[in-house]
Parts: structure tokens; sequence; C-alpha cells
């Protein structure tokens, strides 16, 4: 980790001595040296890291090393705060004033900085001798800094080695027919599979056919019943208002769920109480109803005040069992397939599982980090260290845990301790990952790296790479099937991961309950870089900043509000935040109620990440804002009362802006060149200065249209013409209609497309506007598009289209057709307020892939189509608002089946709550 530390502090101080020379007056010789010096620092760095686990002198010396680049660091961003940050007001002036006297003032004293560390850099490199640390590149067996381009495990689930048994015990406990709810329970050590068994029993086809309703809910540290309840209720399908009160959800989980058979599934309840208190609130429902829950506590599990069926205990792996889940990690699926590997590899494999005893989590672990060595003598080295780590008390799952870690190429092990500030079972959205990641300085575009390739997607890799080690989870997919939606991690691994952050003074976390950290100097240190604040609103803001000691090097301030909570940020607690912390590179507020930001935001000119979503800004933001000339990423979404200085022009190095359609006026755009995600804009922003021929690296965009002209405009422009658009939203307001949509065509990587409006059909051309769509697209919306013509004629022949919503006047015509080998790859399919739509015909093979379908307010449509019958693969049917005499022909009313029920009767999950 020392490495990866010195390789960032060489790039920081590398872009100063590119981007901010001028500020250095005289000094820029002392800042190379000093930059000189740490290169060579790294390359004792490579063999210290492999070496400090066994020696304490050489840990201390490692400690000492990360302190001096922290102050390096420091000393340059602290001096550049004080060259070019800005007073507002009258300060303003008088900082123009003062510059003459304070500009010698702050060299000087960098200067004095500089000779220090100098000095100090001299006096632990004069240790190296003594300690056997050699200068190297790359030692055998050392992780490589190249990361891998396959996307090998993404299932989103680990292997799931069948244990027939326990799965069949299971299921026939949940298919019991009892009067009164039952609980079942599951229990065993962490990482045995208790989640992953649960999870696959819960997905499968014949639970999801057996119960009415199902729910999954998650227990961690910051569990909360309310929010318990607000999940149930949104997973069977009931409408909540987070406003609530606690009891009101009771009574109306009690009243939704209480003539239904129902299975919910709370998962890893640590704590009787918190068993209690769940079902409690939970009702008898119909017979046959289950709670399914997991759980380590083998005292919770055969509780017996509760109706608790005989608990499952959820055995190790055999050994056949450990060597199959081993290999579907380590080799390839033609490999063994063919059994084509070594027996050389096979007798160290074999060895190697054994110390795993039966756990899936270890075996795993270790899968993912002997698929990255492909020599013997990289397995020997693996086997080597296993057995030391092991002899060093470390059994088991946390002796590969280490060398997992220890394992990463250097530029990854900051990515993966950066995930502990997550609160535990979240799910992390990529996206917003990895722009926190290129805030940080986490991820460096390489030299040879694909022409077309940006940093975001150098770090979309990383996180490949840490889902190929299994040391990352993927939680969804998205629709493409090729790339990470959101991840997480599982607890044994976080509780390793926060405890490497701990230690390398890298991040610290502040929960929300005292007890959680007796004392501050055990969480967070003078030295701590990062430190993110989990609040609820029985802990307020202000104990949790109390918590926080004056750490002046701290970049990253992250705050995560539990769900549903409302905290409000205090003058007082604003100040603090925004006059002591001016060297932040990332600053994330969501949820927090912020309502207005101080003109000192100016003055972090540091700042690459503002995360500002759903802050309840009111009012014009601070001008200042401009002043933040490294900012990154700006989001500002769900914030419906503010509104914007024009000065976002002068943020050059912005990637992404994120505003909500309603608010985002007169912007100038055209010198953001960089710009890459622009979340929404009117169009008339693009059109001002030809704003739309300069921004040549958009991916992702939302246009708000007043008129067919502004839309022959922008689409004939460089923004589409470039090829680069993944994701693409345009509003065409009403009165205004969608011009030729020719332009799309050449989008070739346009994955993700939402038009809204009415959409030209021209019946003396020789295409559709629809024709134009690329086959790249994989989800597309159409709202309010008054097509005449059928869409599903065109649309069916999209070979990659996954998702497809026909919403709002989209088609105006009375019969739809889906014909035969059409919507090959169609997974989804929403049809809403198509007003006119009276027939709907599915023929043989069509959308053979389908697993989910939903129609609302479809208010003409007689019946289903006999075709759905065919759709095998059909798992969840959802229909709301729909006449009666609809709904009448495909349910059972007093052991009568309607007459349309027989097309439906395969589809394992039926809804139809409204």
């Amino acid at each position: 980790m020392a490495e990866a530390i010195v390789c960032l502090a060489i790039e920081r101080i590398s872009n100063v001595l590119i981007h901010e020379a001028g500020f250095l007056h005289g000094l820029e010789d002392e800042v190379s040296q000093l930059q000189l010096e740490l290169k060579e620092m790294q390359l004792f760095l490579k063999d210290a890291d492999f070496k400090q686990e066994k020696d304490e002198c050489i840990r201390n010396w490692v400690a000492e090393i990360r302190n001096v680049v922290y102050e390096a660091e420091d000393a340059v961003d602290t001096f550049l705060v004080n060259s070019v940050g800005k007073g507002v007001g009258i300060a303003s002036f008088i900082n123009k004033l003062a510059s003459i006297f304070t500009r010698y003032y702050h060299l000087h004293e960098m200067e004095k900085q500089i000779k220090s560390l100098h000095i100090r850099i001299w006096d632990v490199t004069n240790n190296l001798q003594a300690y056997g640390i050699k200068s190297i590149c790359e030692e055998v067996g050392t992780s490589s800094t190249h990361l891998r381009r396959s996307h090998p495990h993404f299932e989103g689930e680990d292997v799931v080695v069948k244990l027939e048994i326990t799965t069949w015990e299971l299921m026939s406990k949940l298919f019991k027919e009892e009067a009164q709810v039952s609980i079942i329970s599951i229990f065993g050590l962490g990482g045995i599979g208790k989640t992953t068994l649960a999870k696959k029993i819960y997905n499968s086809v014949a639970v999801k056919k057996h119960f009415d309703s199902h729910a999954w809910i998650v227990i961690s540290q910051e569990f909360s019943l309310k929010d318990a309840l607000y999940e149930v209720l949104t997973q069977v399908g009931s409408p909540v208002n987070m406003a609530e009160k606690e009891k009101d959800l009771i009574f109306k989980v009690y009243s939704v769920l209480k003539q239904k058979r129902y299975l919910v599934v709370i998962d890893d309840i640590d704590e009787i109480e918190t068993l209690h208190s769940l079902k409690s609130a939970l009702p008898n429902g119909s017979i046959g109803s289950k709670i399914l829950f997991t759980t380590r506590n083998k005292e919770v599990a055969m509780h017996t005040d509760l109706y608790v069926i005989s608990p499952i205990e959820l055995p190790f792996l055999t050994d056949d069992e450990s060597w199959k889940l081993f290999c579907s990690k380590v080799f390839a699926a033609n490999i063994l397939e063919q059994h084509s590997f070594l027996p050389e590899f096979e007798k160290l494999g074999k060895e190697m599982v054994k110390h795993c005893q039966g756990l899936p989590l270890a075996i795993v672990l270790l899968g993912g980090l002997l698929a990255t060595k492909k020599s013997l003598e990289e397995w020997e080295a693996v086997q080597r260290k296993l057995e030391l780590e092991i002899s060093k008390s470390h059994h088991g799952v946390h002796a590969i845990l280490y060398m997992s870690y220890h394992d990463l190429p250097f530029r990854l092990k900051p990515c993966f301790l950066y995930l502990s500030q997550f609160p535990e079972k979240k799910h992390i959205h990529k996206t917003t990952l990895i722009r926190n990641w290129i805030a940080e300085g986490f991820v460096s575009k390489p030299l040879d790296g694909e022409e077309d390739e940006t940093i975001e997607d150098v770090a979309e890799q990383y996180l490949e790479e840490l889902v190929s080690r299994c040391i990352v989870q993927v939680h969804e997919m998205k629709y493409t099937k090729v790339s990470i939606k959101s991840c997480h991690i599982h607890d044994l691994i976080r509780d390793m991961c926060l405890s490497k952050a701990r230690e390398e003074n890298f991040l610290g976390v502040i929960r929300r309950h005292v007890s959680d950290y007796p004392g501050t100097n055990q969480n967070l240190q003078l030295t701590t870089r990062r430190v993110a604040a989990h609040l609820s609103a029985d802990r307020q803001i202000d104990i949790a900043i109390s918590y926080i000691p004056m750490l002046e090097g701290v970049c990253s301030l992250y705050y995560f509000i539990r769900n549903n909570d409302y905290i409000l940020m205090t003058k007082q607690q604003k100040d603090f935040v925004f006059k002591n912390f001016r060297l932040l590179r990332v600053l994330n507020l969501q949820k927090l109620i912020v309502i207005y930001l101080p003109q000192e935001i100016g003055n972090m000119i540091h700042l690459r990440y503002l995360g500002l979503r759903e802050t309840e800004l009111r009012g014009l933001l601070p001008w200042s804002i401009g002043d933040l000339k490294n900012l990154y990423t700006l989001d500002v979404r769900d914030n419906y009362w503010i509104s914007f200085p024009n000065v976002f022009w002068k943020l050059e190095s912005l990637r992404h802006l994120l505003v909500d359609r309603t608010v985002a006026r007169r912007f100038r755009l055209d010198t953001l060149t960089e710009l890459e995600t622009l979340k929404w804009i009117k169009a008339k922003n693009l059109i001002r200065r030809d704003a739309m021929s300069k921004l040549n690296n958009i991916r992702n965009i939302g246009i708000e249209f007043e008129k067919i002209e502004e839309a022959d405009l922008i689409l004939n422009s460089l923004i589409f013409a470039s090829g680069r658009l993944r994701s693409l939203k345009m509003l065409m307001l009403p009165g205004g209609l969608f011009p030729s949509l020719e332009p799309l065509s050449s989008c070739q990587k346009l994955i993700k497309a939402k038009l809204y409006g009415h959409i030209l059909e021209d019946s003396n051309s020789l295409h559709h506007n629809l024709e134009f769509l690329p086959a790249s697209l994989s989800k597309l919306g159409l709202f309010g598009s008054k097509l005449k013509q059928d869409p599903m004629v065109i649309l069916e022949k999209l070979p990659n289209l996954r998702f497809l919503a026909l919403d709002e006047d989209s088609y105006q015509g009375s019969k739809l057709v889906c014909s035969a080998n059409g919507f090959p790859q169609l997974e989804r399919l929403h049809i809403r307020r198509l007003k006119e739509v009276e027939e709907w015909i599915v023929e043989e093979n069509a959308m053979k892939c389908l697993e989910t379908l939903c129609i609302i307010r479809v208010q003409k449509l007689k019946m289903l189509p006999q075709g759905l019958k065919s759709i095998t693969t059909l798992q969840q049917l959802q229909i709301f608002w729909m006449p009666e005499e609809f709904k009448n022909r495909i349910q059972v009313i007093d052991g009568e089946e309607g007459e349309d029920f027989d097309k439906i009767r395969h589809i394992p999950s039926i809804s139809m709550p409204y």
C-alpha cells in the first residue's frame, strides 16, 4: 500500500509542476527534486511492502515513509490554497492588496518545508541497507500492474455447489402447509454460503409460484424496524410514504399480508430482539406463510420463544465440492471440460484447498488469487505464503483474505480500501464509485491505452479486476449483461478492509452509535486522510463532527445518511466543514439538509468531486463555485428550488455535470471540452456559442428541446457525429416534433435511449424514423411518441434490445403484433397508457427470452395474447389499474379459473395489486 501512496503523491506533484508551475515562483527545482526522491523511494517500497508483514522494523519504516509522503502532499496542496485561494466580498479586495506581502511569506514557508522533507527522506532511506530492502521493479510471484481484459465470474453470485440434501430439506419446510406463520432458520459460519443458498431458493421458480408475496430484508448494524417495514411494503407492491410513522407502517404491513401466503427472508440476524421486533410486525397471513432468516448465531437460530421449525445448520463443503468450486474460479470453462491442466497444478491446488476447510468464501478467494497466476512457480510461491500465514495463526479464510489483499497490484489497493467507507450491506453504484476513485487520483490512464479509451473505462477495468479476484461481488449487472451496475463486499472482507484502512491511516469511519468506537483514537488518527460519517436522526451531525479531530490533511469527507432520516446541517456545522477542510478532493453531502452553500466553498480549490444530491438547496448557488478549477464531477440532482450562476464555463476540468431538467436554465458550455456527462440541458445552451460543435467527448446527455429546429441542429452536430454517445435522453416540449432521427444511426455505441415527445412519421420517406435506431441499443423507452404505425414491426428487429418501455401515448393504433422470432434478446417489456390499443398478438417464438411483463392502464386491451403461453422464460407478470373484466379473465375466483388463466398458468409470480 505504501507503494501506491508514493505513486499517487508523485503523480500529484507532477500535475502541479505541469499545471500550477506559475504559482511556484522559483521553487520548481526544489519540487522537482522532491518528486525525484519519491520516485527513487518507490522502487524500494516494492520490496518493503512485501516484507513488512513479517518484520516490525520494516513496518515502522514504511509507516514513516507514508507520513513523509502525506506531509509532502499537504505542503504542496496547502501552498496552492494559500496562493490561489480567494476571499469573498471585502475579503477579496483585501487579499489582492495583501498578495504582494503574503506571496514571499508562503514561498519562504514552502521552501522550509521542502528542505525539512529532504532531510527526513534522507534519514529514512539511510536505513534501507540495514533492513535488507532492495531496489526492485518486480519479483517472481509479485502482482502485476497490468490488468486483465477478460470478464470472468460476472454472474453476480458465486457458483453454487449443489447441496441437494440441504436444498431439498429447506424447500420441503417452505412448502409445508401450516395454519400459522412459521419460521425457518439457516445458520453457520460467516462465508459458508447462507445468503447464497437463501437467494438461490428465494429466486427459484417453484418458490415464486408457491407464495403470493415475497420480500427480502437485509439486516445491518444500522438496523431500523421502520426501514425494514418500508422495504417489505415496497417489495410487495404496496404504495408507501417515507414520512409515515412506524406504527402506521406496521398496520399497513399487517393489512397487506394478512390474507396472503407470503415469504419474508431476513438476511443476517445476529440478535434475538431484532427477530422479535420483525416477527411482531408480520401477520400470520394465509395458510403456509413463512419467515426464513439467516444467522451466524446458533442461539438465535435455535430460539424457542417463537415457532421455529427445526433450524438448518449449513454444512461445510466436501473435498469434492470444494475442488469443484475452486476449479470454477481458476480455470476457463474449456480447460475444465477437457481437464487439460497439468497434474502438478491439481496436486498443489488440492493441498491449498484443504486449508480452506470446506468454507466456500475461503475457496472462492483462493481461486480468485490463483486465477492470476499462470506458472507452476507462482502457484508454489502462493502455497509457501499460505503456509506462512497459517503458521502465524491466520487460519483459513483470514490467511487467504490477507494474501488476496497483498497480492493486489499497487494501483488496486487504494481502490479496494476505499470500499471500507460504505455502510455494511450497502449496494455500491459503480458509476459513483469510479468517479470517486478518479477524483481521489487512484486511476491512471495507461500510455498504451486505446485511442477512444477514457479514464472511466480504466476505472471500470479496475473494478472488473477486483471482481475477477473475488474480493468484490457483483450485485447487479446492466442490461448489456457485460457491464457492472452495482457491487458489494462480503462482511468478512469488509472487516479486513476496515482494519487495513485504519492501519494505513487511509480512512476512518464514524458510525452513528457512540458505542461503536469507545474512543476516537481507535478509529481516527491525526494523519487519517479520509473520513466517512454514518449518520442517522438519533445521532446528530454535530455529535459526529465532534468526533473528528482537527485533521489538516483530510482529502475526503463523505456523509452517509440512514434511509428516510432527516438531518439538518446548521450554519455552524457548514462553517466548520467549509472553513477547515480546504484540502478536500471529495466532498459528499448527499441527503444532508444543507439548504444553502457558503461562499467559502470557492476556497476548496482541490475539490474534484462535489456531491450535493438531495440536499434541499435553495436559491442561487454561490458564484465562488466557479473557482473550483479542478472540479471533475458536480452532482446537484434532486434539488428543485435552486438556480445557478453562469460560471460553469470556468470549470474547464469538468467531466460530469448532473442537474435536473426543471432547473437547467442558462449555461455557457463552449469551454467544457472535457465534458462526458450532461444531465439535463436546454437545447439553446448547446446552440449558444456553438457549444454543440465543441463537446465532442459527450457520452451521456439529456436534452430538452422547444422546437423541431433546435433538435435538427443538435442531432446533426458533433455530439452525435462523434459516435461516442452511450446514453441519450431527449425531451421535446408539447407542440414540438422530433425531426429525422437519421443521425442516431451513426451512434454505434449507444446502449440506452429515452425519447419523450412526438416522433415524425413521414409517409414520403423510404425509412420509418425508428429504423435509424442503432443495433447497439439495449434499453429503449418511448414516451408520447404518437406513432400511427405499430412500432413493434421495427423495434423487434433490434438484435440487442433487452428492455423496452412503450409509455404515455407512444402508440395511437389499436393493434400490436410481435412477430415470430422478433425481439430475440428482450427480457423486460413495459406497456403503459396506450389508450387506443385493443388487441395484442404474440406469434410463435416471439420474445423467447422475456422474463418480466408489466401492463399499466391499457384500458381498451381486451385480453392477454395467446402467445404468452409459449414463452417459458416468463417469470413475472405485473398488472396495474386494468379494467375488472380484463383481470377477471386471468384470475382464479372462488376456485374457478378465468377463461384466460391458462395463458399465464406457467408464470411463477403474478401481481395485480390495483
